[in-house]
Parts: structure tokens; sequence; C-alpha cells
């Protein structure tokens, strides 16, 4: 449920979410039998709230967000557990101001601040756990650009951002990263020419009971781009950079149990990637075909060790090489989209676990409104809208789970979706129905080995909305 009102200069709006669910469903077993799902029941709340002001080049946006969520966590289905919980909670705001006088300059800045809390506990398990995380986060970043000609933008950008874990189990770690970047954008005869820089320095601290550890690191990571619009229909565009990531501290620090752990030593992700290719808009209909290469070092991947207990690990190399093709289409009343990617992931001649090597999605949607003009009554009648919707997936292939030793290849499989929804005329309330089905053909699937995904099920949903705006 939303309620909102804009009256120049002034906006707000709030917004509440309530939902449970049982997860009950149905799932097949290796032996072919019909199980139920178990312990994976699921409770939410949210709300938010947001204000805007804006006066001549000026506009300040502050959001507020406050969610908790009780979960039953079931495992795999080959180890399922009854007892185990996990309960979080998590409050984030953020405060942003944007300058922009004219079309030549623009200042951007904001800052964000948000607190989250997570509970996992399992009492009955032969490692019994009750863990509790702790997450404090706070930031700033300022970007500005400046066009002092048609041919030549550049944009500068600064950022610092601090983060705490605290943990029963593994005692408290800190992170910060400050990082400044750099862009220049030089346009010639519909020649787009986009050299970037962006230098970050991590540094984290980790204070436990028995040992600390500090690390600082320092990455340049460069980008070149280059496209060309003076043929809108096909314009062809190529890009050249490097990037890395750094391990989030639950990949470093998640509690030892019977099943998950985390891993200290892990290194950072770093990435070299190319890419080139041709993308065309014409009227209603945008279309992209393309290439691209990613090599990786030390890629971050979780996966099982000798007794069977998942931890993230270092792959000493990995590369990602592959074609994409998006598509779309819209034409008021009806329109579609979709995408093809093939992508050939390796690391030491073999096949990355769970990655597909062809996926494809696809959307369509078909617009009715005001069907009662078609018989002169002079009263509007609801806007409906029908949706369809395919996901495939390859097959791709799994970790051993035990007491299996060498890799299992799980099969493709495809999912369809199929909505209506009603839009009911502007009134004192703006309401709207929607209803479906999902998994419409009751496909038996995982994506990862021994968590299936729901069969067929149905869902009906009713939005309110309150408001009014001005000019």
């Amino acid at each position: 449920a939303t309620h909102e009102n804009r009256v120049a200069p002034l906006g707000y709006s709030v917004g509440l979410a309530l939902d449970a669910a049982e997860n009950d469903f149905i799932w097949t077993d290796d032996s072919g039998a019909a199980r139920t799902m178990t312990n994976a029941d699921r409770t939410g709340t949210a709300a938010f709230a947001k204000g805007s002001w804006r006066e001549g080049g000026n506009r300040v946006n502050l959001f507020g967000l406050w969610s908790e969520t009780r979960r039953g966590v079931p495992g795999p289905t080959d180890l399922p557990s009854e007892s185990a919980r996990r309960d979080d909670r998590q409050a984030f705001g953020y405060l942003r101001h944007t300058f922009e006088p004219d079309e030549r300059l623009w200042l951007d800045t904001h800052v964000h601040a948000g607190r989250t809390w997570q509970n996992y506990r399992d009492t009955a398990s032969l490692t019994p756990a009750n863990d509790t995380h702790r997450l404090a986060a706070a930031g700033f970043q300022a970007d500005a650009a400046c066009a002092p000609a048609r041919w030549l933008t550049f944009q500068l950008g600064a950022e610092a951002a601090q983060s705490r874990f605290d943990g029963t189990a593994i005692g408290a770690a800190e992170r910060l990263n400050l990082a400044g970047m750099g862009q220049l954008c030089l346009e010639w005869l519909g020649i787009a020419v986009r050299p970037a820089l962006r230098l970050e320095r991590l540094r984290q601290d980790r204070r436990g009971d028995n040992a600390s550890d500090r690390r600082t690191t320092d990455v340049a990571s460069p980008k070149l781009s280059v496209s060309w619009t003076g043929f809108a229909p096909a314009a062809p565009y190529a890009a050249f950079g490097r990037s890395f990531r750094a391990p989030t501290l639950n990949e470093l620090y998640w509690p030892a149990g019977e099943w998950t752990r985390g891993n200290p030593q892990l290194r950072p992700e770093w990435a070299t990637g190319v890419e080139a290719g041709l993308r065309g808009r014409h009227r209603g209909a945008s279309w992209l075909l393309g290439w691209y290469r990613n090599s990786l070092a030390d890629l971050i991947q979780w996966q099982p060790d000798d007794s069977f207990r998942w931890r993230p690990v270092n792959v000493a190399e990995a590369t990602l090489t592959g074609l994409e093709a998006e598509f779309a289409l819209d034409i008021g009343r009806f329109g579609l989209d979709g995408n093809v990617n093939w992508c050939r992931a390796r690391a030491s001649g073999e096949r990355l676990r769970y990655r597909p090597e062809l996926s494809a999605r696809g959307r369509a949607w078909l617009g009715i409104g005001d069907i009662t003009r078609l018989f002169s009554t002079g009263v509007a009648s609801p806007d409906f809208r029908l949706t369809l919707g395919a996901d495939w997936s390859g097959d791709r292939l799994a970790d051993p789970a035990w007491p299996d030793t060498l890799p299992v290849r799980m099969p493709a499989f495809a999912l369809f979706d199929a909505g209506l929804e009603i839009d009911f005329p502007p009134a004192a309330a703006r309401i709207a129905l929607l209803a479906g089905v999902r998994n419409l053909t009751d496909t038996r699937a995982e994506t990862m080995r021994h968590y299936p995904t729901p069969g067929r099920s149905w869902y009906a949903e009713l939005k309110l909305g309150t408001g009014r705006s001005g000019s």
C-alpha cells in the first residue's frame, strides 16, 4: 500500500508491504517420489518514506527504509534441516542533493548510512549454532560534470565508505574504502571516445580473540570505450577495461557451521575485459549484438571442501567468452523483449560450476484499455495488460555432494509465466489487481543441486494507492 502527494516544489511518498508464505511446495526426489518442502516459511514487513524538493536547478531527495524478515532455512533436500531459522532486520537511509543550473554543468552529492542485523540458529544440529551478525555502514559520494564545449565533457568523482562487521563467532572487522575517478568524453562526427580511470584504496582490519589481520590494497581500474552514433539503426561500439571486486565480509568471516564457513584468506577478484558489437534503434525497436571476453584472476566461487562443507575459494584463472543478443519492441499497446547469451566459462580447461553455456529470456505483453469505447458507452473501463514470459537455461555442471565424487551434469529446463494486470480508472484511490501463474508447465528444476524451485503456483495481488500531484 502506498500514498503520495506531490505539489511543487515539495513531494513525499510512504509505503508499507507485508508478506507471508508457507513455501510447502511439492518436489521430486532422486527416486521419483513426490515430497513436500518443509521449514521454508517466510514472513516479512517493510516500510519506506521518501521526500523531495525541487526549485530551479536544485533537487533534494531524502529516503528511508526499514524491513524485518523471519524465515526457515530448509537446507539441501538430501540433508534437510527442520530446525534452522534465520531472522534479518535492516535500516537504510540517504540524503541526496543535485545542482544543475544548465545542461552544461551538474553536481551530485549524497550521504548514506545503514545497519543490518542477522541471527542464524540451529540448536538441533550436530554442531549447534546461534550466531548474530551486525553490520553498520556509512558513506559519502560526490560527482561533478562539465561540458565546456559541445565536443568535450569531463566528469570527476570521489567517494568514501566505511563498514564495521561484528559477529559473535568471529569478532570484529572493519573496512575503509576511498576512491576517486575521472572520465572524458570526446565527440566528433558521431564518434565518441571515453577514457576513464578509477583509483581505489581498500583497507581492512580484523580483530578476533586469538588473531588480528590488517590488509591494504591499492587498485587502478582504467577503461576505454569507443562508439559511433552516426547511423542509429546500426552503431558499432567497443570497450576495454580492468576491474576488481573485494570479497564481502560475509565471504571472509561467515561462521564455521556444519555445512558452510567463510574464508579469511580470500584475495580480491581481478578482471580484464574487452567487448565489441553493434547496437541499433529505430522507431519503437532496439537491438544489440555483441561479443565479450573476460579474463579473471582469483575468481571467488563457493565450493565444497573435502568434508563437503561449502566455503568461498579463489579460482586461480578463469576465462569467460561469449556472444549476446538483445531485442526490444514497444509499439504502444504491444511489446516484447528478450535476450540470448552464449558463454564459454572455463578454468584450467574445465567448465565452471553452475554456469550454463546457453541461456535465454523472453517476455511479451498486450495492453487493452478503455474497451467500453468500442460500444460507445462513454464510460471508461479498466486497463487490461496481458503478459507472457519464458526463461530457458542450458545444462550446467554441479559440484559433487556426498557420497558422490564426480561433478554432476544438471539438465536444461524452461520456465513459463503468464499474468494479467487490471488498472482501474483513477478515483479517490488507485486500485490495481494482478493475477497469474508462475511455472505454467509445472517444470521440476534445480538451479543449485538439491535446492528445487517451486512447481506451478498461482498468485493474486491487490495494490492500493492514494495521492495527488500538481505542477
